[in-house]
């Protein structure tokens, strides 16, 4: 989590006021149904006071965006901004985007797209150094086919692995 985040969390002052007009609350009328439960929740877990569990999680996907609390807030915090950002424990970004193009040649300095936070699970895995140089070899021929379909030329390859006390390093040249 960043700290704008946190800083937003914490600038919450606790009031209610979001209670008149979330639809959650008015169905559930639990706590942790309210703005201020579930920033009470990311408190704790910002203080590491809780854990990110899937209680927690399950609490923030019960939004349903509609930014109704940001209209009544006194500190104009958007539920909505704040919980994509903490959604979930480990995420990546997607950005699917496409510049406009007038011509077949003439393209404008705009792009049309979205985004898309995608969850994934760490694991740790122990490999070999031939599991790992299959590995790197494996992904670094897809990053090449990706870049010859966008119409990319390499004349020279020259790709080093290497271990670095704890971590394996790829390194490229082209």
């Amino acid at each position: 989590m960043d700290k704008k985040t946190e800083e937003d969390i914490i600038k919450c002052s606790r009031c209610g006021l979001c209670a008149d007009v979330c639809p959650v609350y008015k169905a559930k009328h639990t706590e942790s149904a309210l703005l201020r439960g579930k920033f009470l929740q990311l408190l704790g877990l910002i203080k590491g006071e809780l854990k990110y569990s899937k209680r927690l999680k399950a609490s923030i996907a019960e939004c349903l965006g509609c930014e109704k609390c940001k209209i009544q807030c006194p500190s104009g915090l958007s539920a909505t901004k704040i919980f994509e950002k903490i959604k979930y424990e480990n995420f990546d970004k997607v950005t699917d985007k496409k510049q406009i193009k007038l011509l077949e040649n003439f393209y404008l300095p705009l792009y049309l797209g979205s985004s898309v936070n995608r969850e994934y699970v760490v694991t740790d895995n122990i490999y070999t150094k031939e599991e790992v140089k299959s590995i790197f070899s494996e992904k670094l021929i897809k990053y090449m086919q990706s870049l010859e379909e966008k119409g990319v030329q390499i004349i020279q390859k020259n790709v080093t692995i290497n271990k670095n006390k704890k971590n394996w390093q790829m390194n490229m040249d082209f």
